[in-house]
C-alpha cells in the first residue's frame, strides 16, 4: 500500500488496486505525524496454546496413539499431540499449507506428516527404513522413499482413480497394498522397480470403492469397501480367505486392529462400531455413534485395547465411554466459518458458520460448553454487550435470516430478517447495548433498537449510501454513531437515531471520535498492517486490545497468518510478530474480554486456534 501525507490538512492518502483512498488523522495527531517514522514490532507475543478441531471430513486414519499417552492427529497445518486424560496439547508447526496424512513409525515415536500432494503415508516395517506415499496427481503415484536420506527410490503410477489407502506388510519388506476406487492392488519391489497384482473376487462381487485396509500381524490383510463387506487377504496372496458379506448397511469407512487380534470396523451409512475375531466372526456391537457427530472416519485402538477413540465426518474426536455410549473429547466446525465473538466478562467464546453448527467454547477449561444446531447457515455473531444480563448472542445467517440466542439455554428465542435475501455479513452491539447494526450484502447497514436486555427489537431503519456490500462496522464509546466499511474501501459514518449519513461538516469533531472497537481495515491508525503490494484482499479481520489502553492490533490475513502489531499502527510496512499454524484464509480474529489471549478463526481449515499473549 502506497501511503502519501498531506501534513497542512491533516490528510493520510493510500491507494489500494489503484484506487485513492483518504484518511484524516485526529486533531492531536496532525502535528506530531511524521511518515517517515518507523514502528517497533510489538513487545507483545503470541504463543499457541490450544487448537480446537480436528480434520476428519476428507481425511483418513489420521488419529495416532504415541506411548506418551497423546492423540497425534492434524488439522489446517498443525499436528497436534494431545492427552485427553491431562487435558494438554503440544503442537508441531512446521507445515505451511493444508495436512492431509500423518503415519507411525515402528519405533512408535517417530510420526511422519504430509501436506496437500500426500494422501496416504505409512511407515514399513523393515525397521521403518522406508516411506511409502501417494500423491494427489492424476496418476496417483506411489513413491517409495528413504526417509531419513529424502531420497526417491521408486516411482510407479497406481490409478486414474482416488486412492485412498496404502499400506505396508509386516511380514515382507517389498510389499506393499494400495486401496480405493476401482482397485485393490498388491505391489512388490523386486529388482529396482514395482509389479502389481489386483486382488482377485473370484466369484464374489468386486465392490466400487475399497474405503479401508489394515494388515493383521500374521501378514492377513483385512479390507472394508462401499459394499459394506469385510475380507480377510491371505498372507502373501491376492485371494479372499474369509468373508462377511453386507457386515454394515452401506460403506465400511473404517477397520483397526488392537494388539490381541480383535479387529473393529465402523460403518460409514449406519454408524456402528463392530468387533470381529480374526475369523471374521462378531463379536459385539458397541453402538451406534450419534449422526450429529457424523460417521466414524478413523477408530484409534489403544495397545492395552482399553481405550477406543474415534475420528468422524464431522470433525469430532470420541471416546468410547462404555455403554454404547460415546464422549467427545474435540469437536469442531465442519464447514467454512466466519463467525466468531468473544464474551464481554467471562473466557467464553462463540463460533458458528456454514454448517450451521453454534458452539460455545470455555477458554480456561479448553473445551467445548455446548454445541447446536440452528436452521440457517451463519456468517457472523456477536455477544450482547451489557455484561451482568443473561448471555445473548445474535447470529447473522447466509439468507438475510439473523437469530436471537439464549446462551444459557442455548436456544433460539427470535428470528429476524434483512438484507433483501442477501447474507448479513457483520453484525454489532452499540457498547451501552441499545442498538443492535447489521451490515449487509446488499449494500445496506440496518439498525434496531434494542430492549429487554438483548431479547427485544424494533426497527429504526436502514442506512443507505454504500455501492458495495459491507463488511465491518464499529461503534463509536458513546453509542451515539457507527461507521461502517464496504467492500470497495469506502467508510462512511451513520446516525443511530435516524439512519442519517454523519459527514464533518455536521460533525467538525468527526475525526477525533473515539472508538469502542475497530474492525475496520481501513483508516489513519491502521495503513501499516497492509504489506506494500496490497490487492485490497489481504486482510480479512482486524481487531484491537480490549482493555481501555490500545497498544495491541490483530489481524487475520489471506495467507493464512495471525499478525500482531502495535496500536496504532499509523506507518507503512509496520512490523509485526506474524504467526503460522492456520493452512486457510484467517476470517476473524478477537480478544478475550481481559486481553489474555486471542482466539482466531480459519475459516476453510475449520480450525480455531487459542493464543496466549506475553511480554
Amino acid at each position: 500500500m502506497s501511503v502519501q501525507t498531506c501534513q497542512a490538512d491533516g490528510i493520510l492518502k493510500t491507494y489500494l488496486r489503484g484506487r485513492p483512498l483518504t484518511h484524516h488523522l485526529p486533531s492531536d495527531q496532525i502535528e506530531s505525524y511524521d511518515l517517515a517514522t518507523k514502528l517497533d514490532t510489538p513487545k507483545e507475543t503470541l504463543q499457541l496454546e490450544w487448537v480446537y478441531g480436528y480434520r476428519g471430513k476428507d481425511c483418513r486414519d489420521n488419529i495416532l496413539y504415541l506411548q506418551t499417552g497423546e492423540l497425534c492427529y492434524f488439522v489446517a497445518s498443525t499436528v497436534v499431540l494431545f492427552n485427553p486424560e491431562a487435558n494438554t496439547q503440544r503442537h508441531y508447526l512446521g507445515h505451511n499449507d493444508d495436512i492431509k496424512t500423518i503415519a507411525l513409525h515402528p519405533d512408535l515415536v517417530t510420526v511422519a506428516t504430509g501436506q496437500l500432494t500426500g494422501h496416504s503415508k505409512k511407515e514399513g516395517k523393515d525397521g521403518g527404513a522406508q516411506l511409502a506415499t501417494i500423491d494427489e496427481s492424476s496418476d496417483h503415484l506411489l513413491a517409495i522413499w528413504d526417509w531419513k536420506k529424502t531420497k526417491k527410490l521408486l516411482e510407479v503410477k497406481t490409478s486414474g482413480d482416488p486412492v485412498l489407502c496404502v499400506a505396508w506388510s509386516p511380514i515382507d519388506a517389498s510389499s506393499v497394498v494400495t486401496c480405493g476406487k476401482n482397485h485393490l492392488n498388491f505391489w512388490t519391489i523386486k529388482n529396482g522397480a514395482l509389479s502389481k497384482k489386483q486382488g482377485l473376487y473370484e466369484k464374489l462381487e468386486k465392490p466400487k470403492v475399497v474405503i479401508c485396509l489394515v494388515f493383521q500381524e500374521n501378514g492377513d490383510l483385512v479390507t472394508g469397501d462401499s459394499s459394506g463387506n469385510i475380507f480377510v487377504w491371505g498372507a502373501g496372496s491376492q485371494t479372499i480367505s474369509k468373508s462377511a458379506i453386507s457386515a454394515h448397511e452401506g460403506g465400511v469407512f473404517s477397520v483397526s486392529i488392537a494388539s490381541d487380534g480383535t479387529i473393529y470396523t465402523g460403518g460409514g451409512k449406519d454408524g456402528r462400531i463392530l468387533t470381529w475375531t480374526q475369523d471374521l466372526q462378531q463379536v459385539s456391537d458397541l453402538g451406534c455413534i450419534p449422526e450429529w457427530f457424523g460417521a466414524c472416519r478413523v477408530i484409534c485402538v489403544t495397545p492395552d485395547s482399553d481405550k477406543l477413540f474415534f475420528g468422524t465426518t464431522r470433525n469430532c474426536i470420541l471416546q468410547s465411554a462404555g455403554g454404547n455410549q460415546f464422549e467427545p473429547i474435540m469437536q469442531g466446525q465442519f464447514d467454512e466459518f466466519w463467525a466468531l465473538t468473544t464474551h464481554p466478562s467471562t473466557h467464553q467464546f462463540l463460533s458458528a458458520g456454514t454448517d450451521s453448527q453454534v458452539i460455545l467454547w470455555d477458554a480456561l477449561a479448553r473445551k467445548t460448553i455446548w454445541s447446536t444446531k440452528v436452521q440457517f447457515q451463519i456468517s457472523c455473531a456477536t455477544f450482547f454487550p451489557v455484561a451482568d444480563q443473561d448471555p445473548v448472542v445474535v447470529l447473522g445467517s447466509t439468507t438475510g435470516k439473523w437469530v436471537v440466542m439464549n446462551i444459557a439455554k442455548h436456544e433460539v428465542v427470535a428470528v429476524h430478517s434483512d438484507g433483501n435475501g442477501e447474507p448479513i455479513q457483520c453484525v454489532a452491539f452499540s457498547p451501552d447495548g441499545k442498538f443492535l447494526a447489521l451490515g449487509g450484502r446488499d449494500n445496506f447497514v440496518y439498525i434496531y433498537r434494542v430492549s429487554e436486555a438483548g431479547l427485544r427489537y424494533s426497527k429504526v431503519g436502514k442506512c443507505s449510501g454504500h455501492s458495495s456490500f459491507i463488511l465491518h462496522l464499529d461503534w463509536d464509546c458513546d453509542s451515539t454513531m457507527l461507521r461502517s466499511m464496504s467492500g470497495d474501501y469506502e467508510i462512511l459514518f451513520w446516525g443511530p437515531e435516524d439512519c442519517a449519513q454523519v459527514t464533518s461538516a455536521k460533525r467538525p469533531d468527526l475525526w477525533d471520535v473515539k472508538w469502542a472497537s475497530h474492525n475496520v481495515t481501513l483508516g489513519w491508525d491502521v495503513v501499516g498492517i497492509w504489506p506494500e503490494d496490497a490487492d485490497g484482499t489481504d486482510i480479512n479481520a482486524c481487531s484491537w486490545n480490549v482493555g481501555e489502553e490500545k497498544t495491541m492490533l490483530a489481524t487475520g490475513d489471506d495467507s493464512g497468518k495471525v499478525n500482531l502489531f502495535s496500536y496504532p499502527s499509523s506507518k507503512p510496512n509496520a512490523k509485526a510478530n506474524s504467526y503460522a499454524g492456520h493452512s486457510s484464509h484467517v476470517t476473524e480474529v478477537r480478544f478475550l474480554f481481559d486481553d489474555s489471549r486471542l482466539i482466531s478463526a480459519g475459516g476453510k481449515d475449520t480450525a480455531l486456534f487459542q493464543w496466549s499473549i506475553t511480554n
